[in-house]
C-alpha cells in the first residue's frame, strides 16, 4: 500500500454498513477479550506479589497522569472519526499537536509531582509520578494513522495493536515485580504498554508522520472537540473526586483498595460496552443525517450492550467475595463490598451508552452539561459521605449522579433517534430479569457448596468455575425465553454478530 493511499476512506453504504459492524464488533470482541485476559492475569500475579500500599502509590502516580490527561484532552481522534474525509494533511496536523501536547504533559507532571505528593501527605510518591511523566511523551510518537482502522470499521489491525502493548506490560510488570516488589512494576507496566503499541503503530500502517502544520486541516478538528475537550476535562473529576478524598481522607491503604477494587471491575466487565459503542460510533456519524437507520444501528448495539453489561455485572454483583477470594487473594478482603458496589455502578453507567449517539448528533455541549451536573453533585456530597460510610459513602456519591443524569441522556437520545424512550428501555428488560433469577440462583449455590465443601478459602478456583458455568447456563436459557415472549430480537443479534460471521469464514475457507 503506497502512502497515497494509506489515507484513504471507506465508503460505508447503507447496504454493508451493518456487516461492517458486526465484522467491527467481531474483531473488537476478540482484541478485547484477548486484552482483558491479560489484564486479569496481570492484575491476579501482581496482587499477590504487591501489597495494598504499592497500588496505593500507583494510584497517585495515575491520578497526576489522569489529571494531566484530562486538561490536554484534544478529542481530535473523534473528530476524524466524525470528518467524511481526512487527508494526509490532517494526519500529519494531528501528529504535530500530539507531540507538542506529549512534552507539554511530561512538563506539566514533572512539575505537579512534588506539590500532589505532599497534598496526599504521601512524600514518597514523587519518584512514581516522576517515572510515568514518560508515558505520554511515548503515546505522542504514535502512528496518527492508526485512527483510520476504526474510522474505516476495520478493526482487525487492532487486535494486534492492543494485545502488543498489554502482553509487553504483562511480561515488564511481573518481572520487575519478581526482581524488585514495589510500585515501580506496576508503573513500568504503564510505560511498556505504550511502548508496545508505538511499535506496533507503525508496523500496521505504512503512513509515516511528517512535522507539518495545516491550519485548514486543524480548523475543523479543533472545532468539533471544543465541547468534548471540557466534557473529557470534567470527567476526570467525576472518576478521581473520589480517588484523590479518599487518598487524602483515609489514607493509601484504602485508595489502593479502591483502585484494584475498580481495576477488577474494569476488567472484567466495563469495557465490553464501551468496545461496542466505540465501534458504533463511526456508524452513528455515518448515519446523523438518517434517524430511522441511525435508531436502528443503535438498538442492535444496545442489545448486545444489555446482553453482556447484565451478564457480567450480574455475576460481580453476585458473587463477589468468591471472585475476590479466587482472584485478589486473602489480604484483599476488604474489597468485597467495593467490588460489590462498583459493579453496580458500573452496570447504571453502561445501560444505554448514551455518550457515542450524542456526539454522532453534534451535540457536544449537552454531553458536557451532563458530565458537569454529575461533577457538582460528586463534589457537594462526597466529603460528607466517606467521613460517613468510608470508601463505601465515595461509591454512594458517583451512583447517585449517575442515576440523576441517566433520565437526561436518556431523553436526548430518544430525540435524537426519534423513538419513544419506552421502546428503548424494553431491549433491556430480558437480561434484567435474567439477571435477577441469576442473582437468586448465585445465592442457593453460594450457600449449598459452603455448607458442603466448608469455607470460601478450602474451595478456590475449582468450585468458582462449576458456579459461574451453572449461573451463565440459567441467564441463557432466561433470556432465551424472555426474549421469545416480547420478541426484542437479542438471540437474532448475537446470531448475526456471532454465527453468521463463522460461517462467512467458513464458506470463505472452502
Amino acid at each position: 500500500m503506497n502512502e497515497e493511499s494509506s489515507t484513504s476512506n471507506i465508503e460505508l453504504s447503507n447496504s454493508n454498513l451493518r456487516s461492517s459492524i458486526n465484522s467491527s464488533i467481531f474483531w473488537s470482541s476478540l482484541r478485547l477479550i484477548g486484552a482483558r485476559f491479560i489484564n486479569i492475569l496481570q492484575l491476579i500475579i501482581l496482587a499477590r506479589i504487591l501489597t495494598p500500599e504499592d497500588f496505593g502509590f500507583f494510584a497517585i502516580a495515575l491520578m497526576v497522569y489522569g489529571f494531566a490527561e484530562a486538561i490536554s484532552y484534544i478529542g481530535f481522534n473523534q473528530a476524524l472519526i466524525f470528518i467524511k474525509n481526512i487527508t494526509k494533511d490532517h494526519l500529519n496536523t494531528l501528529f504535530v499537536v500530539n507531540l507538542i501536547r506529549g512534552i507539554i504533559l511530561f512538563l506539566f507532571i514533572i512539575i505537579a509531582a512534588i506539590p500532589a505528593s505532599k497534598i496526599l501527605n504521601q512524600p514518597i510518591s514523587y519518584i512514581y509520578i516522576f517515572g510515568i511523566s514518560l508515558a505520554p511523551v511515548i503515546t505522542s510518537l504514535h502512528n496518527p494513522a492508526i485512527i483510520i482502522f476504526q474510522k474505516n470499521l476495520n478493526l482487525k489491525p487492532e487486535l494486534f495493536f492492543q494485545l502488543s502493548g498489554v502482553l509487553l506490560s504483562l511480561i515488564c510488570s511481573i518481572t520487575i515485580a519478581l526482581i524488585y516488589p514495589s510500585p515501580w512494576a506496576l508503573v513500568c507496566g504503564v510505560i511498556a504498554q505504550q511502548f508496545g503499541q508505538l511499535i506496533a503503530s507503525y508496523y500496521l500502517h505504512p503512513f509515516r508522520p511528517k512535522l507539518q502544520f495545516n491550519k485548514d486541516s486543524f480548523a475543523p478538528m479543533a472545532n468539533f472537540g471544543k465541547w468534548i475537550i471540557l466534557s473529557q476535562g470534567l470527567k476526570y473529576f467525576v472518576v478521581n473526586i473520589p480517588n484523590w478524598t479518599i487518598g487524602i481522607v483515609l489514607g493509601i491503604q484504602s485508595l489502593g483498595l479502591y483502585r484494584v477494587s475498580g481495576r477488577l471491575s474494569e476488567a472484567l466487565g466495563r469495557d465490553f460496552s464501551k468496545m461496542i459503542t466505540s465501534v458504533a460510533f463511526p456508524s452513528f456519524s455515518f448515519l446523523q443525517d438518517s434517524k430511522t437507520k441511525l435508531g436502528e444501528v443503535y438498538y442492535g448495539s444496545q442489545r448486545l450492550v444489555g446482553f453482556i453489561c447484565f451478564l457480567i455485572f450480574g455475576i460481580l454483583i453476585s458473587l463477589p467475595e468468591r471472585i475476590v477470594d479466587v482472584v485478589l487473594g486473602d489480604k484483599w478482603q476488604g474489597a468485597v463490598e467495593i467490588v460489590f458496589l462498583l459493579s453496580i455502578l458500573s452496570l447504571i453507567q453502561n445501560i444505554g451508552s448514551q455518550v457515542e449517539v450524542i456526539k454522532a448528533s453534534g451535540n457536544t455541549k449537552f454531553l458536557m452539561i451532563v458530565v458537569l451536573i454529575r461533577v457538582i453533585i460528586i463534589t457537594l456530597f462526597i466529603y460528607p459521605a466517606i467521613l460517613c460510610w468510608g470508601i463505601q459513602g465515595a461509591i454512594y456519591t458517583v451512583i447517585i449522579s449517575a442515576i440523576i443524569t441517566f433520565p437526561l441522556s436518556m431523553k436526548k437520545v430518544s430525540s435524537f433517534t426519534q423513538t419513544k424512550v419506552s421502546k428503548i428501555i424494553k431491549i433491556y428488560i430480558p437480561s434484567l430479569f435474567a439477571m435477577i433469577f441469576m442473582i437468586q440462583l448465585a445465592q442457593y449455590l453460594d450457600d449449598f457448596f459452603i455448607s458442603n465443601f466448608g469455607n470460601l478459602s478450602s474451595q478456590g478456583l475449582g468450585s468458582l468455575i462449576i458456579i459461574l458455568s451453572i449461573l451463565t447456563m440459567s441467564y441463557l436459557l432466561i433470556l432465551y425465553i424472555l426474549d421469545k415472549v416480547l420478541k426484542t430480537d437479542i438471540y437474532k443479534e448475537i446470531n448475526t454478530l456471532i454465527f453468521d460471521r463463522f460461517q462467512k469464514y467458513y464458506t470463505n475457507s472452502l
